[in-house]
């Protein structure tokens, strides 16, 4: 990502606040409170990031030490190294030095000059085509955590950088049924020889195709999730408040999860493990799943990533039930079943159909002279 321009009229708008990240603050966490014997700027993100799963916790962190790579220091350097891979704890210390700075802007030259700087940021992103949808994401990781300082006392003011506008759901179909069928197989044939990866990779592929899980919600689970004489699965989905059950897991799906923790070991933890030299043994990543994802494409000679795949699930589920949308929704778990709609429209391709009968009716090229009179 190259290094943002200068903000207008307004000299080294970061240049005061990353001065003050090590300063002295008024600490109004220092209470009697859970958390309560670690520093300010950690306190308040762990108080923050309380209840919510880990898929978010990992992607506020990285979203917010993307915010403080574009920072600058007063010799112009970032405040935070770019960096496309991070440790979980990497990125919770860059994530904290990030909105440190901030919030002394903020507190030292004013709401406007610590809005200024996100509307930077959020110009800087789009200038760098960065989706809509992340770059709201990424304002919406800034904006909460304020709020949570904010509601503590560390500051009295807020951001009201708004997000940008969102087209609908566009590439719904994925990369089609027989690309994942083409990457099971694949997997299915290394797994049945013991290799280590491909037994992890063919568990996490599955339970994002066969139960149409996010790749959040699969990083998330722990081996202690999965109750194998049941066939239960206890997901925490998105926006949910705790884990719910997903009960008669199909036999496949089960077969692919029993044959992973034979392997992997049944003791308590993270049910997916990183095997990179970095991280090995950690909790793998959302990111992680993402790059796994898309090398099993590669090897392929196609472009594949984790959402893809669960799109082509619920497509699937929708030809399989005949366009059943409310069937389907129980599937994918989805809150609004207008999002749903849109992906029975894009898989029926409504609007091809209409438009090849209305161009049938003009004279074509192929038609010989006069036919159509």
């Amino acid at each position: 990502m190259s290094n943002p321009a200068p903000m207008v009229d307004s000299p080294s708008p970061t240049s005061s606040a990353i001065e003050l990240v090590d300063a002295e603050p008024r600490d109004p966490l220092a209470l009697a409170l859970p958390h309560s014997d670690v520093p300010q700027e950690e306190r308040l993100f762990l108080h923050w990031l309380d209840g919510k799963n880990s898929a978010t916790v990992e992607g506020y962190r990285g979203d917010l030490a993307d915010f403080g790579a574009f920072m600058r220091r007063v010799d112009g350097t970032p405040l935070v190294e770019a960096s496309e891979r991070r440790t979980p704890d990497e990125s919770a210390r860059a994530a904290q030095r990030a909105i440190a700075a901030l919030m002394a802007l903020g507190n030292t030259q004013g709401p406007g000059t610590a809005n200024a700087l996100v509307l930077a940021y959020r110009a800087h992103l789009l200038g760098e085509r960065v989706a809509p949808r992340t770059v709201n994401r990424r304002m919406a990781a800034i904006r909460s955590v304020l709020k949570a300082a904010r509601l503590v006392g560390a500051i009295t003011w807020t951001v009201e950088v708004a997000n940008v506008g969102v087209a609908g759901l566009r590439d719904t179909l994925g990369p089609g049924k027989e690309v994942v069928a083409a990457i099971v197989g694949a997997l299915t044939g290394a797994a049945r020889d013991g290799d280590r990866d491909a037994l992890r990779n063919l568990a996490i592929v599955r339970l994002i195709y066969d139960l149409g899980l996010r790749r959040g919600e699969v990083v998330s689970l722990n081996v202690e999730h999965w109750e194998p004489k049941r066939r239960r699965l206890w997901v925490w989905g998105k926006k949910r408040a705790e884990r719910e059950p997903m009960d008669d897991v199909p036999i496949e799906t089960a077969r692919a999860l029993d044959a992973w923790i034979d392997l992997r070991g049944d003791e308590p933890g993270a049910l997916f493990q990183s095997f990179s030299p970095r991280d090995y043994g950690q909790r793998l990543t959302g990111s992680g799943v993402y790059l796994v994802v898309r090398e099993l494409g590669l090897g392929l000679g196609t472009r594949v990533r984790p959402h893809g795949i669960r799109h082509t699930a619920i497509t699937e589920a929708l030809d399989k039930s005949g366009g059943d949308i409310r069937a389907v929704q129980r599937f994918s778990r989805h809150a609004d079943m207008r999002t749903l709609q849109v992906y029975d429209d894009n898989r029926r391709n409504l609007g091809a159909a209409i438009a090849a009968q209305i161009a049938a009716d003009m004279p074509g090229l192929d038609d010989e002279e006069g036919e159509s009179e």
